[in-house]
């Protein structure tokens, strides 16, 4: 505030003396001349400072603008990346799932071929029984993937949480149809 009272100290005094002078009806030629000068230079301090402050104000709107668009791009990223870090998570999931499943399978298979299908054979006298057997085999253990695949998304959701890489709200929030979130049950 005093800058502004220095900018306009000799314009406030020229206005006092000329009011002064009006009031003593004592307004001479030179007198008003002075006042019109320095009314005058007034009014091109103004312009200047204004085309000043509109180049200033030009350049903030543009660099704000850039700003909000970098923003943009940035928020558009980080939503990628946090897809295609679901997506990978999912697929590891899912693979390590699945690899857990096709190994449990081919015990029990194994294991109902040479231990069970005998002993059912001589005490169950029905046709195809050996082969009912294994599809509810095949069966529970499809059942069995899905809880599995599940138990490990939990588990890695978790990772990720403790390890910071992704907000527990932002997980939440900004994309409930996510493949984690939906799998977790919208958690």
């Amino acid at each position: 505030m005093s800058e502004a009272k220095n900018l306009f100290h000799a314009e406030e005094n020229s206005l006092k003396e000329f009011k002064g002078k009006v009031k003593g009806n004592a307004v001479s030629k030179r007198t008003l001349a002075r006042f019109i000068d320095n009314y005058e230079d007034l009014i091109t301090q103004s312009k200047v400072i204004t085309r000043v402050s509109d180049r200033l104000q030009s350049k903030l709107n543009k660099a704000n603008a850039q700003i909000a668009e970098q923003n943009e791009t940035i928020s558009d990223n980080n939503k990628l990346l946090h897809n295609t870090i679901e997506q990978l998570v999912k697929a590891k999931v899912s693979k390590k799932a699945s690899t857990i499943i096709l190994t449990a399978a081919v015990v029990l298979f194994v294991a109902e071929e040479v231990l069970l299908e005998e002993a059912i054979n001589n005490y169950v006298n029905i046709p195809y029984i050996g082969l009912i057997v294994k599809l509810c085999i095949a069966l529970s253990l499809k059942a069995f993937e899905s809880t599995i695949e599940k138990f490990f998304l939990r588990k890695e959701h978790s990772k990720i949480v403790e390890q910071g890489s992704w907000d527990v709200a932002e997980v939440d929030n900004t994309s409930p149809s996510s493949p984690i979130t939906a799998e977790l049950g919208g958690r």
